[in-house]
C-alpha cells in the first residue's frame, strides 16, 4: 500500500517552491532563446561559406527551430506553474480569511488588521491572476467535498444503528467542516481551567535518540498501558537542554485523565486535565518555558501535541502527529509531520486540515486507506497506533526528497545529544483533600465534621 506526501490538505506543493521552479524554468527559456539567436547568427555566416553553407546551414536552421520550440515551451510551462502556486496561495488564503471570523481573536483591533492584510494579498492576486482564482475555487471545492464525511464510517453506524444514523453523522461531518471546526488559528490558547491533575512517575532510565521517525512514533504510550506520558530530557553539548513528549491516545481508567471529556475538552478548546497533566510531566522532568521541545502524540495525545505547538509556551522544533481530530495553523520555526488514515473518522474530525499545510515550509502532510477490506467495522481498525507506526515508517522508506528535513533534524540531535534520559508518567486525578472543620474551643474534631461533597 503507498502513501501520498504532501505539503498540506488542498496543495500539494508549496507555491514558494513553484514559483522557484518557474523561475529556473524561464532562465532556461531564456538560455534556449540565445542558444536559438546564435543559431540564427552561424547561418547567416554560413551564406558567405557555399562550401559548408549547403552541407550544414540546413542542420543549424532545424537546431535553431527547435530552440525556438523549447523557449516557448518552457516559457508556458513556467506560466502555468505560477498560475498554480498563485491557485494554491489564493486558496490558503480564502481559508484563513475564513476562518478568521470563527476565531474570536481576531475580532479586536490586532485581528482585525491582519485579516485585513490576508483580505488585501487575496485580492491583488484574484485581480491580476483571473485565472488562478477559479483554479483556487475548484481545488478548494474538491478538497472539500473529499473530506465532508467519511463514508466507511457512516457505514457502519448505518449497519449498526440504522440509516438514520447513518445521515445524522454526515450532517454533524458537513456541519463540523463548514464551522471549520478541527482547525486551530495562529495563536490560539486553550480556555479556562481543568480539574486538578497530576503526573506521577512510573518508571525512568537512560536511553538514546531515535534512529527514524518510526522509531519515535513507537515510543508514544500505549493506551493500555501504565503511562500515557513519556518525556524525554536531552543534555545537548552546549550545556543547553531539549526535551520530547511522547503522548498516548485515549485511555480508560477511574482517575485517567486521558479520558473522553478531555477529548471533548481539546477539540471545542477548553484545557483538558489530560492537558495539565502533561504540563506538569514537562515541569517534573525540568523542562522549563522557551526551552526546545519536540512533541510527538497519537490521537488525544496529538491534538496536546499541536497545542502544546500553537500555544509557544515551549519552543516547538519538531511536530508529528498520529491521527489527529486536528491540525493548527503554526509558524515557521516548528517542522511539523501530520499523518492520518483517510478510513479513520477520528483523523477526519479534523477535515483535512489548512488547505496549505501548517508550520515550516518542509513540513508535510502523509495520507493512506489503511484498511481498504475493512467496510463498515463500527471498531476503527485504522484508528491504532500500531498501524500509525507502521505508515510513519513508509515515511522513513520514502525517496521524496522533503523527508530530509525530517532526517536531518534526527540526525543533528543524535551529533548534539551527550546524555539522554527518559521518564514515564501516569496521568491521574489529584487527590481531592478533606475538608474538616476543627470545633471551637476544643482540641479534637467537632461531632459534624464532614468531607467537602457531605460524605
Amino acid at each position: 500500500m503507498s502513501i501520498d506526501i504532501r505539503s498540506g490538505g488542498a496543495i500539494a506543493v508549496d507555491p514558494a517552491s513553484l514559483r522557484e521552479l518557474a523561475d529556473q524554468l524561464a532562465w532556461a527559456s531564456g538560455w534556449a532563446d540565445a542558444g536559438a539567436g546564435g543559431a540564427r547568427a552561424a547561418i547567416d555566416r554560413l551564406w558567405w561559406a557555399p562550401q559548408l553553407g549547403n552541407a550544414c546551414g540546413w542542420q543549424v536552421d532545424q537546431l535553431r527551430h527547435r530552440m525556438v520550440l523549447a523557449a516557448r515551451a518552457l516559457d508556458d510551462m513556467a506560466a502555468r506553474i505560477r498560475t498554480t502556486a498563485d491557485a494554491y496561495e489564493i486558496a490558503d488564503l480564502m481559508f484563513r480569511v475564513e476562518l478568521s471570523w470563527f476565531h474570536d481573536g481576531f475580532h479586536d483591533v490586532a485581528g482585525a488588521a491582519e485579516r485585513a492584510t490576508l483580505e488585501a494579498r487575496l485580492r491583488e492576486l484574484a485581480e491580476t491572476n483571473s485565472e488562478a482564482y477559479d483554479e483556487a475555487l475548484a481545488v478548494l471545492a474538491a478538497w472539500e467535498e473529499d473530506y465532508g464525511s467519511d463514508e466507511q464510517w457512516t457505514d457502519a453506524v448505518a449497519g449498526l444503528l440504522g440509516a438514520g444514523a447513518a445521515g445524522f453523522i454526515r450532517m454533524v461531518a458537513l456541519a463540523n467542516r463548514d464551522a471549520r471546526m478541527g482547525v486551530i488559528p495562529a495563536g490560539a490558547r486553550l480556555r479556562g481551567q481543568s480539574a486538578p491533575a497530576v503526573a506521577r512517575e512510573v518508571s525512568s532510565g537512560v536511553t538514546t535518540v531515535p534512529q527514524t521517525l518510526a522509531e519515535a512514533a513507537s515510543r508514544i504510550p500505549d493506551s493500555d498501558g501504565t503511562a500515557q506520558i513519556r518525556v524525554e530530557k536531552y543534555a545537548m553539548a552546549d550545556g543547553t537542554n531539549q526535551f520530547a513528549v511522547y503522548l498516548a491516545g485515549t485511555s480508560v481508567g477511574e482517575r485517567n485523565t486521558f479520558n473522553w471529556p478531555s477529548n471533548g475538552d481539546l477539540y471545542f478548546g477548553r484545557t483538558s486535565a489530560s492537558f495539565t497533566a502533561t504540563m506538569s510531566a514537562l515541569a517534573a522532568a525540568g523542562a522549563e518555558p522557551g526551552d526546545v521541545l519536540h512533541a510527538y502524540g497519537f490521537s488525544q495525545g496529538a491534538m496536546i501535541s499541536v497545542r502544546l505547538a500553537a500555544q509557544a509556551d515551549y519552543r516547538v522544533q519538531t511536530l508529528v502527529g498520529l491521527g489527529s481530530p486536528v491540525d493548527a495553523d503554526l509558524g515557521d520555526d516548528t517542522l511539523s509531520l501530520q499523518v492520518r488514515h483517510r478510513d479513520d473518522p477520528i483523523a477526519l474530525l479534523a477535515t483535512g486540515g489548512m488547505p496549505a499545510g501548517t508550520g515550516a515550509p518542509q513540513s508535510l502532510v502523509v495520507e493512506r486507506v489503511a484498511h481498504p477490506e475493512e467496510e463498515g467495522d463500527i471498531a476503527m481498525p485504522a484508528h491504532r497506533l500500531d498501524d500509525y507506526v507502521d505508515t510513519v515508517g513508509m515515511v522513513d522508506e520514502s525517496a521524496d526528497v522533503r523527508v530530509d528535513a525530517f532526517r536531518e533534524a534526527l540526525a543533528e540531535l543524535r551529533a548534539s545529544a551527550v546524555r539522554v534520559e527518559f521518564t514515564e508518567y501516569r496521568a491521574e486525578f489529584a487527590e481531592r483533600e478533606l475538608a474538616i472543620p476543627v470545633a471551637r474551643g476544643s482540641s479534637g474534631v467537632s461531632d459534624d465534621a464532614s468531607s467537602e461533597d457531605g460524605g
